[in-house]
């Protein structure tokens, strides 16, 4: 048996195939509806999401997976974090890896570094995790919808239609203040 798993680093970054639009997460939603059938789809699990829980997935023909959360800081510094985080392969599609950040500068690194790799990003305003919303990330950024909109806006003005981005959200106890929140990030 092959071992088809690639750690994405500077030697082999550009073994892999390119991006195939085929497929973007949107695309694949798509396609489902179109063959009217839902879409599959294994959100981020902690520890649990990495390449070969996702290639187990596959076999059971999950449609589109996530990474765990990535911590943008340690991975556009720590090329340990690198290594450890992130590893991908060309059967890998269509996935996201979701991101915890809370600002502008290093989400967009990280996305630089990943993007030819990866179908979607994810940002992460979710995590209720204490010391991911110590950090000012995951949760925590649902009371910063201007930051996550110039998050959002600076990946979809560098990038475009060519990723896919969403936010993952936590719904505010007055569903009111998630609907602004929507509306304000969008």
């Amino acid at each position: 048996m092959t071992d088809t798993t690639q750690t994405i680093t500077k030697p082999n970054m550009k073994t892999l195939p390119p991006r195939d639009l085929k497929h973007n997460p949107l695309n694949i939603i798509k396609q489902c509806v179109k063959e009217g059938r839902p879409a599959f789809i294994a959100g981020p699990m902690v520890r649990y999401s990495k390449l070969p829980f996702r290639e187990l997935l596959r076999d059971y023909k999950t449609d589109i997976v996530y990474s765990p959360m990535i911590l943008a800081r340690e991975f556009v510094r720590s090329k340990n974090a690198r290594l450890s985080d992130f590893s991908t392969n060309a059967k890998d599609r269509s996935f996201i890896v979701q991101i915890g950040s809370n600002n502008v500068t290093d989400l967009l690194r990280m996305v630089e570094m990943i993007h030819p790799y990866v179908d979607g990003i994810g940002l992460n305003c979710g995590c209720p995790i204490k010391e991911q919303v110590r950090e000012g990330i995951g949760a925590a950024l649902m009371s910063k919808k201007e930051l996550v909109a110039e998050m959002v806006k600076a990946v979809k003005t560098k990038y475009g239609d060519s990723i896919c981005m969403e936010v993952k959200i936590r719904v505010h106890n007055d569903i009111n203040e998630t609907i602004e929140f929507i509306i304000d990030t969008s």
